[in-house]
């Protein structure tokens, strides 16, 4: 019987869906069938359950104590994981630990505290608790388990944390999911804060866990571990062990852009976990397989919500359906397909030009519901290097809107096409016709210019249609001098008519005579700048009238008078004369004088000459400025300014104690002698010339003036020299006179000191000899003194008068702190401060006896007794203030410390030393020191002793490898006391590749003799040879090696491997599989792709592979990202779960450049119903809207 050919092709479909079914449904079933690993721990907390029916506590709710309450990062209520911790406190107890943390909840406290019999709440879970670093605490329940001691109770007390564990998960309806190094997830430790999140640095509960999962069941417990138990509690797996028994249909309908997909139920329904629809294409080979999860809307349906956008292809597409149930089997159950029916649009774009904007409407027909955007990508350039998108705005009308700005934008053509995309993913180009912007025309025109005096009238003229002369805005003139362009100034005219514009333009502004360029512009009402016409002209330079000046010296005045000649247009034409005046002799102080005009063709000045303080030749320039600013030189005339002669005189000096009286007496002209403005004496000591000083003279009378002068002041006698100045009334100085005197300098009394020592006091007594008036001209007597020993200690000392002839002090010869010879000198200060020794004096100040001694040092365990025995006189033994020891290590002579003896009697001192403090053995050294009453320091003994060391305990060490640790236990050998002695044992243990991670380790003390610690070898992230040293410190802080212990940690082997590469267009399918030992595979965290182009190795990019099965890893990359064709290579990388990298294969592949219709292209071309990326687009990646293309961008 024949079919219709519709009927041929849906047959044809159904059988290669049942084949597509039957080998995909084997594939995702093995694929996915979950087991559990069995773990120790969980075994036996799941016996206790169902055999021996231990049933978790009811949580006690102690809340009202915790103080705090602040939200989540999410808000009050909103908890997005669980943080389990553990106390590290090996003898607390649950109320113990509940006690300290509320006493100390300002530091510190978490939300609940559980034991082996009991489930604790101090906080409300509704807000969030600090016990986890910032960025757990944001979004964490906590949880605190108190150390168990027994199998039994640690396994009770993981089932009441997996119960408290699962109680939060529903409360706040989470997922029994295990946490995540992106932060997801909601069961985590306080040590995958640390890992994953930062901010805080502990790592509980993990060595907790792992230590009683050692102890008492001899295997590891880890947080997968945990998962697995809260996940089999969460679901109900422990107490119900039969299978579900589960069957489902499914139907499927498009909704729009979206497959709807019903799962129907039916069986043991409330054993359902979970419903997922794995969805993909009939003939993508799987290549956009996504699972979705199912909603349940009641108890016997589940919807799955398939966004098309998520596939992109059009096509007949598969939908199976897998149920999880609380038995652990996650199994295929049902199938069903439905064909893509894209929405078929149409578009039709029109234009609206409004004032300078550009309406580009499209509107559209067909299945416009489904329409998700529609955008119009514009550009000028041939090669599209303008290209820009523009995303339309939907209107009230259905219509697709978007409006463009013409505003700088250059006349001519504009290519618009029309993208509209729909169902969020297929965007097809629906409209091609452009746009074509015209520019108006504008009219024709002329300018003329005629000169009138300094302003030029230039008339502009224009000829053309209504709608261009309409279209002038303005008009403007650049008008500039040709022998000066950079002076260009833009006129606006003035519209006198529909066709005549005119300016008046003053080029006096310009400052400048000669030939001038003026261009014509029009500005449009559209802003065009249009140039219609270029004039030029000649704007002429007036004459001057010609003239000369006559200058006349009057006294200290010059009267300076020009004549003019010329027409009157000449004269009128001057606005002032003025006359640049200067001393030929200084031509810097020129000055400007301006004239008065007397009539119109005279000008005169009169110019002070005092003003320019000079005497001599003077000249005098003369120019006009006109009424147009210019400036004329008209005449140069040369005078002489005179001198007035000045008077004689001389200068007397007379010595008057210490006075001198200067007295000048001046000759001269009644004229000169008036012009004296003042008389001053510069004096100096000739001995000192830097110390002048100026003394004004009185006027006595006409011809004489006179100053006393202290010569006091200058603090010298000798001699002395005064010049004689005279300043006149108008500022002239002019020296007169030289005058030379002596001042001499008194007479001073002589004298004897004499020294008596009294005891510590030395008496100082001098004897004075002279006239009264040297005698009175005494005013103190002074003495400075000082150990010969020591003459940088020198003091001076006041004397005090006793008569008019005798002076004396006492001296305190303790203040020197020094026994010896001394030195005194003797000096007198006059009453004019003059300084003069008259004696020098030396004596004895002699030392008292110190008494003699011995000290003997006794070792009693850490301490010396040192004990001094001294002799002596009474006086001497009085003497002594205190006895010191200082005392230092021989081997370590820089550890010098002084120890005070206490008196014992009058003869007998002692310290006891702890020798601890000096943190070494062997000999030591004391000196013996006396410090007398008087300050005096004295060395009487020196003693030698040895503090002897104890002898340590001697030991063996062993190493020991399990897994990723190595034991390392010590045995030591000794007498009690060596073997009492030790406070700790440590392991510098370190890998010999590389001694740099080199990492102490704290032994845990088992009995007398033997220390052990746990290694994990993995935080020295390196394989290889180990070596750990053994040390002992003892309870006297001394540090001993007893060991020294080598061993292997030994590389676990990786699978090898190999990897293909597929083209697909522009995608490479990487490929890669393995083989290895089950250990070997497990051992897999991820396999990564890095690769790049041969051409140009910088643009590496490492991509991440997905894992299909336990022997193979699978990525798409697409190669459109690189930009460029040709050979490409790939490495192959696996990283273990111990974060090893290790490559396995190197693969290379050509990347071919296609064609299509003529143009180049970065992906092949498919059907005409494509995605973002297909050939009906921009050839290159999509850009962002509104942005620019690259210089490859093509529309076709």
């Amino acid at each position: 019987m024949e079919t219709s050919l519709e009927s041929r092709k849906y047959i044809k479909l159904l059988a290669f869906v049942a084949v597509a079914l039957s080998m995909t449904v084997v594939t995702l079933a093995f694929g996915l069938e979950e087991t559990q690993a069995a773990n120790a721990v969980n075994d036996y907390v799941k016996q206790g359950i169902t055999n021996k029916k231990w049933v978790s506590p009811v949580e006690q709710n102690r809340t009202g104590q915790i103080k705090y309450k602040y939200p989540y990062e999410g808000g009050v209520g909103k908890p997005t994981k669980i943080i389990n911790h553990e106390t590290a406190n090996n003898t607390s107890t649950i109320e113990g630990e509940i006690s300290y943390m509320i006493r100390n909840q300002e530091s510190a406290f978490v939300h609940e505290f559980v034991d082996a019999n009991n489930i604790i709440k101090i906080a409300d879970t509704n807000y969030l608790s600090w016990g986890s670093g910032p960025m757990g605490n944001k979004t964490g329940i906590q949880v605190e388990q108190v150390r168990m001691h027994s199998k039994d109770d640690f396994a009770k007390e993981i089932m009441n944390l997996a119960t408290f564990n699962v109680n939060m998960l529903k409360q706040y309806g989470l997922k029994p999911t295990l946490g995540q190094s992106n932060g997801t997830g909601a069961i985590w430790t306080h040590a995958m804060v640390t890992r994953y999140l930062g901010g805080t640095d502990h790592v509980d509960p993990d060595q907790y866990w792992a230590d009683r999962a050692s102890r008492f069941f001899g295997t590891t417990y880890t947080i997968n571990n945990f998962q697995e138990l809260v996940e089999d509690m969460y679901y109900n797996r422990i107490t119900d062990k039969t299978p579900a028994n589960v069957d489902a249909t499914s139907s499927v309908r498009q909704e729009n852009g979206d497959f709807i997909v019903d799962v129907t139920v039916s069986g043991d329904t409330s054993r359902i976990i979970e419903v997922q629809v794995p969805t993909w294409a009939l003939n993508n080979q799987q290549k956009d397989l996504k699972w979705y999860q199912a909603v349940q809307i009641n108890a016997n349906t589940y919807r799955a919500t398939i966004p098309i956008s998520n596939h992109k292809l059009v096509d007949n597409y598969l939908f199976h359906t897998y149920v999880r149930t609380n038995d652990g089997k996650f199994a295929f159950k049902a199938a069903s397909s439905l064909e893509y029916k894209p929405a078929v649009t149409t578009a039709n774009t029109t234009y609206d030009l409004i004032n300078d904007k550009l309406v580009i409407t499209a509107k559209l027909t067909g299945d416009t519901t489904r329409v998700s955007r529609v955008r119009f990508p514009l550009w000028r350039d041939p090669k599209q290097k303008d290209l820009v998108w523009y995303t339309a705005t939907k209107k009230s009308d259905d219509t697709y809107e978007y409006i463009y700005d013409l505003k700088n934008v250059p006349y001519g053509a504009i290519n618009v096409h029309t993208y509209v995309q729909t169902d969020g993913w297929q965007e097809l180009n629906k409209a091609t016709n452009g746009y074509n912007y015209k520019e108006p025309t504008v009219p024709k025109g002329k300018t003329t210019a005629k000169i009138e005096g300094g302003t030029v009238v230039l008339t502009s003229t224009f000829e053309g249609t209504k709608e261009e002369l309409a279209s002038v805005a303005k008009v403007e003139y650049p008008t500039w001098s040709v022998e000066n362009a950079s002076n260009k100034i833009w006129h606006l005219a003035t519209k006198v008519n529909q066709t005549t514009y005119q300016a008046r333009v003053d080029l006096k502004t310009y400052k400048r005579y000669g030939n001038y360029m003026t261009h014509s512009y029009i500005t449009t009402t559209d802003s065009r700048l249009v140039n219609f016409a270029a004039t030029s002209y000649a704007y002429k330079q007036p004459a001057l009238p010609k003239g000369k000046t006559t200058a006349k010296v009057e006294g200290s005045t010059v009267v300076l008078t020009s004549t003019l000649e010329g027409t009157g247009e000449e004269l009128a034409s001057v606005a002032k004369v003025e006359y640049p005046t200067w001393s030929v002799e200084n031509t810097g102080n020129k000055n400007w004088h301006l004239a008065t005009k007397l009539n119109k063709t005279t000008y005169q000045a009169r110019v002070d000459l005092k003003s320019y303080k000079h005497y001599g030749e003077y000249m005098t320039h003369s120019y006009i400025t006109t009424i147009d600013n210019r400036l004329g030189n008209f005449a140069a005339t040369s005078y002489t300014y005179k001198q007035p002669a000045l008077p004689k005189g001389k200068t007397t000096a007379k010595v008057e104690g210490s006075t001198v009286v200067l007295t000048s007496t001046l000759e001269g002209s009644e004229e000169s002698l008036a012009s004296v403005a003042k008389v001053e004496y510069p004096t100096w000591s000739v001995e000192n010339a830097g110390n002048k000083n100026w003394h004004l003279a009185t006027k006595v009378n006409q011809t004489t003036y006179q100053a006393r002068v202290d010569l006091k002041t200058y603090k010298r006698y000798g001699n002395y020299m005064t010049h004689s100045y005279l300043t006149t009334t108008d500022n002239r100085l002019a020296s007169f006179a030289t005058t030379g005197y002596m001042y001499k300098e008194p007479t001073l009394p002589k004298g004897t000191t004499t020294a008596k020592v009294e005891g510590s006091t030395v008496v100082l007594t001098s004897s004075l000899v002279g006239t009264e008036e040297e005698l009175a001209s005494v005013a103190k007597v002074e003495y400075p003194t000082w150990s010969v020993a020591n003459a940088g200690n020198k003091n001076w000392h006041l004397a005090t008068k006793v008569n008019q002839t005798t002076y004396q002090a006492r001296v305190d010869l303790k203040t020197y702190k020094r026994y010896g010879n001394y030195m005194t000198h003797s000096y007198l200060t006059t009453t004019d401060n003059r300084l003069a020794s008259f004696a020098a004096t030396g004596y004895t100040y002699k030392q008292p006896a110190l008494p003699k001694g011995k000290t003997t040092a006794k070792i009693e365990g850490d301490t010396v007794v040192l004990t001094s025995t001294l002799e002596g006189t009474a006086e001497e033994l009085a003497s002594v203030a205190k006895v010191e020891y200082p005392t230092w290590s021989v081997a370590n002579a820089g550890n010098k410390i002084w120890h005070l003896a206490t008196k014992l009697n009058q003869t007998t001192y002692q310290a006891r030393v702890d020798l601890k403090t000096y943190k070494r053995y062997g000999e030591y050294m004391t000196h013996s020191y006396i410090t007398t009453i008087d300050n005096r320091l004295a060395s009487f003994a020196t003693t030698g002793y040895t503090y002897k060391e104890p002898t340590l305990p001697k030991g063996t060490t062993t190493a020991k490898i399990e897994g990723n640790t190595v034991v390392l236990t010590s045995i030591l050998e000794g007498t009690e006391e060596e073997l009492a002695s030790i406070a700790k044992v440590e392991y510098p243990t370190w890998s010999v590749a590389n001694a740099g991670n080199k990492i102490w380790h704290l032994a845990t003390k088992l009995n007398q003799t033997t220390y052990q610690a746990r290694v994990d070898l993995k935080t020295y992230k390196r394989y290889g040879e180990y070596m750990t040293h053994s040390y002992l410190t003892t309870t006297d802080n001394r540090i001993a090696s007893f060991a020294t212990t080598g061993y292997t940690y030994a590389q676990p082997a990786l699978p090898k491997g190999k990897t293909t590469a597929q083209i697909e267009g522009n995608t490479v399918l990487l490929t890669s599989t393995f083989e290895g030992t089950e250990e070997e595979l497990a051992s897999i965290a991820k396999v990564e792709y890095p690769t790049w182009s041969v051409a140009n190795a910088g643009n590496k990019i490492w991509h991440l592979a997905m894992k299909l099965n336990e022997t193979t890893y699978q990525a798409r990359v697409d190669l459109k990202t690189y930009n460029r064709y040709g050979e490409y290579m790939t490495h192959s990388y696996i990283t273990t779960i111990d974060n090893r990298l290790a490559s396995f294969a190197a693969t290379s592949y050509n990347y071919l450049q296609q064609k299509i219709e003529g143009k180049t292209a970065i992906v092949p071309a498919e059907s005409d119903v494509t995605d973002t990326s297909s050939s009906n687009l921009p050839l290159t990646p999509t850009v962002e809207e509104e942005s620019t293309m690259s210089s490859s961008a093509t529309i076709n």
